[in-house]
C-alpha cells in the first residue's frame, strides 16, 4: 500500500507528464504557424489588416504554450520538494534539503520558464502581443510600403522601420527578464529563509581541531529581488601555525572567502568555524568583539594616524587587547620589523615600505590568533615587498600565528606552506607545500 509520500510523488508525475504533452502538441501547432507567418508578406492594407489577426491568434498559442509550461515548471519544484522531504511536512524541508532545493531551482529557472505569479503572466502575454503586432508592421512597412514611397515619406519610412526594429528589440528582452522577475524572488525568499534557518538554535561553540574549519558553506547576496551566488559548496580546514596564500582572479569568490573567514561577512549556510566560533549564528556585535580578539587585518592603505608617532600607532592596536597578558611588547615587536629606531616619527616621516610595517606591527601588537593580508604588496615596489613578505613569514614562525594572504600574484605561492586556489565561488585546488621558499628565491621579475 502506498504511503502519503509515494501518493503524492505519483500524483505530480501525472500531472507532470499531462502537461508536457500538451506543450509538444501546442509547439507543433506553433511552429508550423510560425513559419507560416514569417514567410507571409502582405502586399495590401487589407491583407496587413488580416496579418494582424494572423499574429493575435499565434500569439495565444504562445501565451498558452507559456501556461503549460509554467505549469511543468511547478510541477518540477513540486516534485523536487516532494523527493528531497523526509519529514512528514512535505513543504518543510531541513537545511540541507532546502540548500539543494535552492541549487536545483537556480539551474532549473535559467533554461524554463518559472510558475510567475497571476500578474506577471498578463504582462508576459500583453508584451507578447505587442511584439508580434511590431514585427507585423515592421515586415509589412519593410517589404510593401517602402518600395512605393518616394522623396520624404521614403526618408519617414526608413526611420520607423529603424524605430520599430528597436522596439521589437525592446519587447523581446522585456519578456526574457519578466520570465526571469519571479524565479529570482522566489529563490530570494527561500534564501532569506535559509540564512534566518541557519543561525536559529546554533552552537555557537566549537572545538574543531582546525583554526579555520568551514563545510558546505554558501554565500549568497540579495536584494530582496536579485540573487547572486558567490560561494558554492565550500570545504576548508586549516591547521594552526599555516602559512596559507589565497589565489584567484578578480570575481572568483577569494574576497568574500576572506571576509568570511575574517569576521567581516557571515555565510548563508554551513559551518564557519573560526579559533573555535561558528561564526554564521553571530549577529554584528558578537562579530565586532571576535575580530578584536582574535583577527589582526592588513589593507593594502596603511590606515596609520598621521598625528601620532609609530609607537603610538602601534599601541591602539594592543589596547583592543583587553587581557593585558596576551599582549606582545612593542619594543620587542619594533625591533623584530626593523623600526625600532623610527619609533618617535610620524607617518608622514617614513617611507611606503616602513608604514606597511608599522601596519602589520599594530595588527600584531594584540596577539592575534589570524593574521589576514588583504594584496599586502599591492601599493609598494618589489624591494619593499620582498621586506614585507618576510616579515610575513617572520611573524608566523616566530610567534606560530597563522597568516593568511589574499593575492592574484601566484608567485607568492611558492612561499606558503598551504596554498588555495579560488574560481567561480568554489575551492579548485589546495596544494601543500613542506618546503616553502625564501623571498630571494623567487623570481620577481616575472611579478
Amino acid at each position: 500500500m502506498e504511503n502519503n509520500k509515494e501518493t503524492l510523488i505519483r500524483k505530480i508525475k501525472e500531472n507532470l507528464n499531462k502537461y508536457q504533452t500538451d506543450i509538444r502538441n501546442n509547439q507543433a501547432l506553433i511552429n508550423k504557424i510560425e513559419k507560416r507567418f514569417v514567410s507571409f508578406v502582405p502586399k495590401s492594407h487589407n491583407e496587413f489588416r488580416q496579418s494582424l489577426k494572423f499574429s493575435r491568434s499565434l500569439v495565444r498559442l504562445i501565451n498558452r504554450n507559456n501556461l503549460f509550461q509554467a505549469k511543468v515548471t511547478s510541477y518540477k519544484y513540486a516534485l523536487k520538494k516532494a523527493e528531497l522531504s523526509t519529514g512528514n511536512d512535505y513543504n518543510r524541508l531541513t537545511l540541507p534539503e532546502l540548500a539543494e532545493y535552492i541549487n536545483y531551482i537556480e539551474e532549473l529557472s535559467k533554461d524554463e520558464l518559472f510558475p510567475a505569479k497571476l500578474h506577471t503572466v498578463n504582462r508576459i502575454k500583453e508584451s507578447t502581443r505587442k511584439l508580434y503586432a511590431l514585427r507585423t508592421k515592421h515586415i509589412y512597412l519593410s517589404n510593401v510600403a517602402l518600395p512605393k514611397a518616394r522623396g520624404p515619406k521614403k526618408t519617414y519610412l526608413r526611420v520607423r522601420i529603424k524605430q520599430l526594429a528597436k522596439n521589437i528589440d525592446y519587447y523581446r528582452d522585456y519578456i526574457r527578464n519578466l520570465k526571469l522577475v519571479f524565479a529570482n524572488k522566489y529563490i530570494a525568499t527561500l534564501v532569506n529563509q535559509l540564512e534566518h534557518d541557519s543561525k536559529k538554535n546554533l552552537n555557537k561553540k566549537s572545538n574543531s581541531p582546525y583554526i579555520i574549519d568551514f563545510q558546505n558553506v554558501l554565500k549568497y547576496y540579495s536584494n530582496g529581488s536579485l540573487v547572486t551566488k558567490v560561494l558554492k559548496d565550500v570545504n576548508l580546514q586549516i591547521k594552526y601555525g599555516e602559512f596559507v596564500v589565497i589565489l584567484g582572479p578578480s570575481g572568483s569568490g577569494k574576497t568574500t572567502l576572506l571576509n568570511i573567514i575574517s569576521g567581516m561577512d557571515t555565510a548563508t549556510y554551513g559551518q564557519t568555524v573560526v579559533a573555535n566560533h561558528n561564526l554564521i549564528g553571530y549577529n554584528s556585535t558578537q562579530l565586532t568583539k571576535f575580530r578584536r580578539d582574535n583577527i589582526g587585518y592588513i589593507f593594502q592603505q596603511y590606515g596609520l594616524l598621521p598625528n601620532l608617532t609609530v609607537r603610538e600607532n602601534v599601541e591602539i592596536g594592543s589596547n583592543l587587547q583587553k587581557d593585558k597578558s596576551k599582549r606582545l611588547d612593542i619594543d620587542d615587536l619594533l625591533k623584530t620589523v626593523g623600526i625600532y629606531e623610527q619609533r618617535n616619527k610620524y607617518p608622514r616621516e617614513l617611507s611606503g615600505g616602513q608604514q606597511q610595517r608599522v601596519s602589520i606591527t599594530r595588527s600584531m601588537a594584540k596577539n592575534p590568533r589570524l593574521i589576514f593580508g588583504d594584496e599586502p604588496t599591492g601599493a609598494i615596489d618589489e624591494e619593499m615587498s620582498k621586506q614585507v613578505m618576510q616579515l610575513f613569514i617572520d611573524i608566523n614562525r616566530r610567534y606560530k600565528t597563522t597568516v593568511i594572504i589574499v593575492t592574484h600574484n601566484p608567485i607568492l605561492a611558492d612561499l606558503a606552506t598551504m596554498t588555495i586556489k579560488v574560481a567561480n565561488g568554489k575551492i579548485d585546488k589546495i596544494i601543500r607545500n613542506p618546503h616553502p621558499k625564501s623571498v630571494y628565491q623567487l623570481n620577481w621579475g616575472k611579478i
